[in-house]
């Protein structure tokens, strides 16, 4: 979700969230689904499309021998940790756990790419010496936070049976909906309890 963020300027909250799936492939009973078909609208011409799901073997993450090379790049169609990006003249595809870049004409000729490793190395260092140090790391905690809540609001979007929800990200509350906003707090044990104000 971050590198999807990035890519559309790194929104805040989205205005609403919809979703369709569900345990449809194996029928298990996890609280997660199977499949997820997701969809951020944050109002302002800017709409994502997110889908998840481990049911496919013939899609694969971004193999490290890609990951880490210098010159190859993923097979996009079957590489699940894709971003597509669809201008009004070309198409982007981008890899989320490496894999770089390619900008593709309507034909498909490659017009722009840009390959390099994956800095998974980097950030690791960089964040056991922001802890080891004191010092802040690379990664802003808001994007952070703002990136991991798409995922939550995902997820109550499903668990509150897969209607459209609008968020109000302010406030940071869920729009005339208490069973999804019931949902934006975890239960907690004592002594583990996150307080109200941080």
């Amino acid at each position: 979700m971050d590198l999807a963020r990035l890519a559309l300027g790194d929104p805040g909250h989205p205005k609403s969230v919809y979703c369709s799936g569900g345990n449809i492939a194996f029928h298990s009973e996890k609280e997660t689904p199977e499949f997820l078909n997701i969809t951020y609208d944050w109002g302002n011409g800017f709409a994502m499309t997110c889908e998840s799901g481990n049911f496919t073997p013939y899609m694969q993450k971004v193999p490290g021998e890609i990951r880490f090379s210098k010159t190859q790049f993923p097979f996009w169609p079957q590489t699940s940790t894709r971003i597509e990006i669809y201008g009004t003249e070309r198409l982007m595809y981008l890899g989320r756990h490496g894999g770089g870049w390619q900008v593709m004409e309507k034909d498909g000729k490659v017009v722009d790419a840009h390959k390099d490793i994956f800095p998974d190395i980097f950030h690791h260092r960089n964040f056991i010496e922001a802890i080891r140090l004191g010092k802040p790391a690379n990664g802003n905690v808001l994007q952070g936070h703002l990136s991991a809540s798409l995922v939550h609001l995902a997820d109550i979007c499903y668990r509150t049976g897969k209607k459209q929800l609008f968020f109000d990200g302010e406030k940071e509350k869920f729009i005339n909906n208490e069973a999804a906003n019931k949902l934006l707090k975890g239960n907690y044990r004592a002594p583990y309890v996150v307080p109200e104000k941080i």
